[in-house]
């Protein structure tokens, strides 16, 4: 028997003893039956992962330990080559987005968000097919030139695989990684007071948050925050300015923002704000006659409320 006849009778084989031992974490196992020689990946020599991608990984595992206790943690990595032609690039990243390919979501700083999942699972239960966003997403951000390797996990005892891309840079896809947010929760900003003009009658007071988005290793991912501001004339004692703003921005991901004033008064301001970020597993929708940023499935934050700033 030859090695590809024997290659595929023991890949029917764990295929059976899967099946007869099925539990919940069976089918999060990404089949790796596809020829990675038809990938069309140029061969590479060194098996080491760029410095910068081990340095993400190790902290990724800090923060898996600090965060989830362990039950998530990189195991090892396996190069299988460099995406040098724009097709080996699209291969590899068709070949991380099949059905069965790992997809997580959820904020690390809240464990109970996280969930780890199949694209398959995802569409399932959301009734949305998320494989066009997530490889466009993707897309975007792998480029031609990319290593392509495959890493190994052990999510609550089991072996999970992902198809991850990167350089020297860093990480620029994988599912596992790209699903998960840390959300820095802010304190609410103090209101600023300064001068602004050159005869001093006029002087301004904000209110503002922002809440940060980081990486799973740490870095910052993205931001999404308002400012409400007034300008206060001291001559005639009324506010002759108020504004808004509003933000949202997020790598690997999107985000939606809206902001409106809703009172001023003499001496006061006051307006409401909604902001949602969503990586690229997760969907946000802006609902106006609510006013409001709704989560509608997988790795999503929002924020809607409302906020004032006084003149003493």
């Amino acid at each position: 028997m030859n090695t590809v006849k024997k290659y595929y009778v023991a890949l029917l084989c764990v295929l059976f003893l899967a099946a007869c031992s099925k539990n919940e974490t069976d089918d999060l196992v990404i089949d790796n039956s596809i020829e990675l020689n038809d990938l069309g990946l140029e061969s590479v020599e060194n098996e080491d992962l760029p410095a910068k991608v081990a340095e993400q990984l190790k902290l990724s595992n800090q923060n898996f330990d600090s965060y989830l206790d362990g039950d998530l943690q990189y195991v090892s990595h396996k190069v299988l080559g460099k995406a040098t032609e724009e097709k080996a690039l699209e291969n590899a990243i068709d070949l991380s987005l099949r059905d069965e390919s790992i997809l997580s979501v959820g904020n690390l700083m809240e464990p109970s968000t996280i969930n780890i999942s199949t694209l398959q699972k995802v569409r399932n239960k959301s009734g949305k097919d998320q494989k066009s966003v997530v490889a466009n997403m993707a897309k975007s951000t792998a480029k031609k030139g990319d290593l392509v390797f495959e890493l190994t996990w052990n999510y609550r005892g089991e072996s999970l695989k992902t198809i991850a891309l990167g350089n020297e840079n860093g990480i620029t896809w994988d599912n596992m990684l790209s699903g998960m947010v840390l959300i820095d929760k802010p304190e609410i900003g103090k209101q600023g007071e300064g001068k602004i003009t050159a005869t001093e009658r006029n002087y301004r007071r904000d209110s503002t948050r922002n809440w940060i988005i980081r990486y799973v290793w740490g870095t910052k991912r993205g931001e999404m925050g308002y400012l409400l501001r007034i300008i206060y004339d001291s001559s005639s004692r009324r506010v002759i300015v108020a504004d808004m703003q509003d933000w949202a921005v997020m790598n690997w991901g999107s985000g939606l923002s809206e902001s409106q004033v809703t009172t001023t008064a003499s001496s006061y301001a006051q307006g409401r704000y909604a902001l949602g970020v969503a990586t690229s597993g997760g969907s946000i929708s802006f609902d106006n006659a609510g006013f409001k940023v709704t989560s509608n499935y997988g790795s999503t934050h929002v924020e809607n409320g409302t906020t004032s700033v006084f003149v003493p």
